[in-house]
C-alpha cells in the first residue's frame, strides 16, 4: 500500500521539522542558573550585570528614570540609618556644627521615600549628604555597620 502525501503537507513538514531543529540548537546553548542567597547578597545586581554585559546593554529612558529614583531613596535612607546610628552610638562629630542639618535627612519618611523624591530636592539634600559623608563620624559609624543594618529599602 502506498501513502501519498500532498506538496503542501511535505512543505509544512519541513517547515515544522526546521523549526524543531533550531529551537533545539538555541536550547542546547541556553543556560540556566538557579541563584540562591540571603537578601542583599547581590542576586539581582548579578542579573542586571549580566544582562547589560550579554543582552541589549543599554537601558530604556523609564527604566534610567525609575532606577535614578531608586538610588535617590536608597542614598536618602542609609543616610538616615547611618545618622541614627552615630546617635545611638554616641559617636562624636568631627564638625559639631553638621548636628544642625540632621534634620533635614531625617524630616524623609519611608512614606516620603515611597513617593518618590524629585531631582531638584535630592539636588538641594545631596550636598547635606556629602557634607556628613566628608566627617569621620559618619566614616567611624559605617565602619561599625555590624552593628547595624544599613537594608536597600527599595529594590534595584
Amino acid at each position: 500500500m502506498v501513502f501519498c502525501c500532498s506538496r503542501r503537507q511535505d512543505e509544512q513538514t519541513k517547515a515544522i521539522e526546521r523549526q524543531l531543529h533550531n529551537e533545539r540548537k538555541i536550547l542546547r546553548r541556553q543556560v540556566r542558573i538557579l541563584l540562591l542567597g540571603s537578601g542583599e547578597s547581590g542576586k539581582s545586581t548579578f542579573i542586571k550585570q549580566m544582562n547589560i554585559i550579554h543582552g541589549a546593554g543599554e537601558f530604556t529612558a523609564d527604566e534610567v528614570r525609575a532606577y535614578r529614583q531608586q538610588i535617590y531613596q536608597n542614598v536618602i535612607s542609609a543616610m538616615r540609618v547611618l545618622l541614627d546610628a552615630r546617635s545611638k552610638l554616641n559617636i562624636p562629630w568631627e564638625k559639631p556644627e553638621r548636628e544642625k542639618n540632621v534634620p533635614e535627612i531625617m524630616r524623609f519618611t519611608v512614606a516620603d521615600l515611597l513617593k518618590g523624591i524629585d531631582f531638584t530636592t535630592f539636588v538641594d539634600i545631596s550636598s547635606i549628604i556629602e557634607d556628613f559623608w566628608k566627617d569621620a563620624a559618619v566614616k567611624q559609624t559605617y565602619e561599625k555597620r555590624n552593628l547595624f543594618q544599613i537594608v536597600r529599602v527599595f529594590p534595584m
